[in-house]
């Protein structure tokens, strides 16, 4: 795999950047004109169950403990409102002409090639690309260039859960200063964001729906030559009318397995959703297990057969979840996993998760599936 050359740093956990109580905040969102903006997305409200918009009216009401929102619209610039101090407001979007463009033909670009990428870029003087790398998901590469603190770069990487394509909560949350414009092709929303923490670093993110070009913590000189990169971004010709679908990772089929929702939502009841989907990608004694879910779940919860005794190496999900290994008694060729932090779990949500065989020999998952909330430890229900 290509070196990420991209180090952000650890800042804050999700929850400390989280206010302390929830704010009730009821607002409204108009253009220059003063006239409502319906259907405009509130962002970034620590609310994983559904997704909030304004009405006909642009009204809107939240609960929320994010410190801060995104109001955003395609076709107005987007605006951040700090909700520490918020209750009745009343959001402005001016309008926007910013257009995305689609690249030319024969031009001489960067890109990724392969898992979905559309994102290409107008070769810069003094950035350097690395070579193109891939996991079992996504392919990733980065462009950057020499500092005395050693290489500082933009991550590209695509495929099919890679991004949702917005910035991450924690980087918008810990901005003193945010800017934002969205972009609409076809069916493509695509958001270029970018903020300055405290101490002075900047960060940006340009993203849409499985793909993402970022950097993070730089010094505004580094920021200044990055962003000439990445202002250069153009749409490749030829980009499929709609993203792409979670139904296959790279070349590995997902391997399907249907839960009754009731498990995992008792009050609910019945049959249907979730259903979780995995695939696995094994490296001698370690095999990376990759997987989500299509629905929100309450208590997300899953269990891991292995062909031989094993254990958990690392797991990681995308948005600032917090995940626990679990251990069944008697039961060494199982292992467990539980995401404590926040819930639910959203659906489409990609988590990575590393296992390893006790015995050092090549290892393989032969069955993945949704615990039942009697298999979770009582502790960790909640």
């Amino acid at each position: 795999m290509g070196v990420v050359l991209v180090a952000y740093a650890q800042g804050q956990s999700y929850r400390e950047l989280l206010l302390p109580e929830v704010r009730h905040i009821v607002g409204v969102v108009v253009d220059q004109d003063g006239k409502p903006v319906a259907e405009a997305y509130i962002g970034h409200t620590d609310d994983r169950r559904q997704a909030h918009k304004t009405d006909a009216d642009g009204k809107f009401v939240l609960d929320t403990k994010a410190p801060a929102v995104v109001i955003r619209k395609t076709g107005y610039r987007s605006e951040v409102v700090r909700t520490k101090e918020a209750s009745d407001v009343q959001i402005r979007l001016q309008k926007s002409n910013a257009i995305f463009h689609v690249c030319t033909n024969g031009g001489q670009y960067q890109r990724l090639e392969g898992w979905g990428a559309s994102f290409q870029f107008s070769k810069v003087p003094g950035i350097k690309a690395s070579r193109q790398g891939q996991d079992i998901d996504y392919g990733i590469r980065s462009y950057y260039i020499d500092t005395k603190q050693g290489p500082k770069g933009i991550r590209h990487g695509s495929g099919p859960l890679w991004s949702s394509g917005e910035p991450l909560d924690s980087d918008v949350w810990r901005s003193s200063n945010y800017e934002e414009t969205t972009y609409e092709i076809g069916v493509y929303t695509i958001i270029d964001a970018r903020g300055q923490f405290p101490d002075g670093t900047r960060w940006r993110n340009l993203g849409k729906l499985g793909e993402s070009a970022s950097y993070g913590n730089v010094d505004e000189e580094t920021a200044k030559i990055l962003d000439r990169f990445l202002d250069g971004a153009c749409l490749k010709p030829g980009t499929p009318a709609a993203p792409p679908t979670p139904n296959v990772i790279g070349e590995v089929p997902f391997k399907r397995r249907n839960e009754p929702k009731a498990r995992m939502n008792p009050a609910e009841g019945g049959p249907g959703s979730p259903r979780v989907s995995w695939s696995q990608a094994a490296e001698g004694p370690r095999v990376k297990v990759v997987f989500s879910v299509d629905d929100t779940m309450e208590l997300p919860a899953f269990k891991a057969t292995c062909d031989r005794p094993c254990k958990n190496v690392m797991s990681e999900a995308t948005g600032n979840y917090e995940p626990v290994p679990l251990s069944f008694d008697n039961e060494p060729n199982s292992l467990g996993l539980t995401l404590r932090y926040p819930r639910p779990l959203g659906a489409g949500v990609r988590i990575l998760w590393v296992i390893r065989s006790l015995d050092e020999r090549s290892i393989r998952i032969t069955d993945f599936r949704i615990l039942d909330i009697g298999e979770v430890p009582a502790e960790l229900r909640h």
